[in-house]
């Protein structure tokens, strides 16, 4: 029994990552017992509710999402032998059994892409109730159609591609002589100037991507460099660019530093991105609000920023994210 008692590792011993290693595992096979907590002891379980044994380790704390071993009906429905898991575990585990829905399809100006909200559903059991998704791949017929009408139609896609500056412009023009003659006639009206896009755009893109094919095309030689608003902009930049042959010929800037831009950067796919430090940001700003309230010391600048850095494959490391590269 000693030899015995000195084999066994107690669980608080175990790291953090080792417990979940093996709860993960375990929920391969107890994906019928899972459950969100309702109430701090009553859980939505799939399909049923169930309360934690009140003998467990767990009845006390009250996770928000458990797994248990074993169901046992007394005078209510209990789990017994419960651990803590998470909802992207039973996702992902359970991906041939989940369903998708998707609602409130867009048009992200931010992003340059179509995107919508997704719902997961296990049985009934929501593991995600609201994420916002890429939506392009998903429905591309759809998504390219509100990308014609809110991104090149109505201007929301951020671009230098001359075509779709030159047309926003005749637009504002026209619209300033209906301003002037007090009509409203002048100018056609949103559905055609869809049709005359749709015409153009053959691919179903969904991103920008087809703007930058087409401004490549367009152009009586490739441009010596691309700088995009977004690292969104500047990875569907990257694709057109590929495609083109033009990989590694063309320099491509993005913005806001964002760790798929830093890979691609790593990997030479993009040649920088503008980090703004959003992170250390934030921390200074609250810096300076603790200590207005604790000292009754005011900013010295209305407006406190910090200066933003070119990040490159030869300062990959002093990104923000660089640590979370893989």
């Amino acid at each position: 029994m000693g030899e015995q008692a000195k084999a066994e590792v107690p669980e608080r011993e175990l790291s953090r990552e080792r417990q979940e290693a093996i709860h993960r595992a375990l929920l391969a096979g107890l994906l019928g017992n899972v459950g969100v907590k309702l109430t701090p002891h009553e859980y939505q379980g799939v399909g049923k509710k169930f309360s934690i044994f009140p003998g467990s380790a767990l009845f006390k704390r009250g996770p928000e999402w458990v797994m248990a071993a074993e169901m046992v009906e007394t005078t209510r429905l209990y789990a017994r032998t419960a651990g803590p898991a998470k909802a992207e575990w039973v996702e992902r585990l359970a991906e041939h059994l989940v369903k998708r829905t998707y609602s409130d399809e867009h048009w992200h100006r931010e992003h340059a892409r179509v995107e919508a909200f997704e719902r997961v559903t296990l049985q009934g059991l929501v593991l995600v109730a609201r994420r916002p998704i890429h939506y392009g791949p998903i429905e591309p017929q759809l998504s390219r159609a509100i990308f014609i009408l809110y991104a090149l139609v109505r201007g929301e896609y951020r671009t230098a591609a001359p075509f779709l500056r030159h047309n926003l412009q005749l637009v504002e023009q026209v619209q300033q002589i209906e301003a002037k003659a007090r009509r409203r006639d002048v100018l056609v009206d949103e559905e055609r100037r869809v049709k005359f896009y749709d015409a153009l755009v053959q691919v179903a893109d969904w991103q920008g991507l087809s703007i930058t094919e087409a401004a490549l095309a367009s152009l009586p030689k490739p441009p010596d460099v691309i700088v995009a608003a977004s690292d969104d902009m500047a990875l569907g930049a990257m694709e057109a660019v590929k495609g083109h042959g033009l990989a590694g010929k063309v320099v491509i800037i993005g913005f806001d530093g964002n760790l798929e831009a830093l890979t691609q950067i790593r990997d030479g796919g993009m040649t920088g991105t503008i980090e703004q430090f959003p992170g250390q940001q934030s921390a200074k700003a609250l810096a300076l609000m603790v200590d207005f309230l604790r000292n009754g010391t005011k900013p010295t600048q209305l407006v406190t920023l910090l200066t933003p850095i070119v990040i490159t494959k030869d300062n990959l490391n002093q990104a923000e994210h660089f640590a979370e590269l893989k």
